[in-house]
């Protein structure tokens, strides 16, 4: 007899970035699920380590990418094409920056985009290397002698 009662009914709609208690997703608890699943990501990359044949895919990578380059490479620039491209590949600029402001924009914007972050938290987890693991390969083609490095600074070649 909800339509004889006098008071008024229970809104269900977030007011002015607001959350009503009848909501059934709290904008805190999806920042914190996304948050755990990109920083267990990056603990399995540290802890498990690329695989034998990853490093020589790794080392194979890291050549034909500075004979395609042709030109001296910082480590860090080697490690963001390689790795950190494949990664992002398909993210367009409004999916990987959040709105200005809190509350309500803010939430549609992590639902909306859920299924966005949820991919690239997946894709971190399988392929992302960390640019350590990067450098620990560049030295060691250095030392093998198949690259060059620069005297004045920390930049590579191939060696010819």
């Amino acid at each position: 007899m909800a339509f004889l009662s006098l008071a008024p009914e229970k809104a269900t709609r977030p007011n002015h970035g607001q959350m009503s208690s009848d909501f059934p997703i709290d904008p805190a608890t999806v920042k914190l699920v996304l948050a755990v699943i990109e920083w267990l990501a990056r603990q399995v990359a540290r802890l498990q380590g690329p695989s034998k044949q990853r490093l020589i895919e790794l080392e194979v990578d890291v050549l034909n990418y500075l004979a395609e380059r042709k030109e001296w490479t910082t480590p860090g620039l080697i490690w963001a094409d390689l790795i950190l491209r494949p990664i992002l590949q398909d993210v367009r600029f409004s999916e990987a920056f959040p709105p200005a402001g809190r509350g309500w924009p803010l939430f549609k914007w992590r639902i909306r985009n859920f299924r966005v972050n949820a991919r690239h938290r997946w894709r971190m987890w399988r392929h992302y290397i960390p640019e350590e693991t990067v450098l620990r390969v560049i030295r060691r083609l250095w030392r093998e002698e198949r690259l060059k490095r620069a005297p004045w600074d920390e930049l590579y070649q191939v060696r010819y």
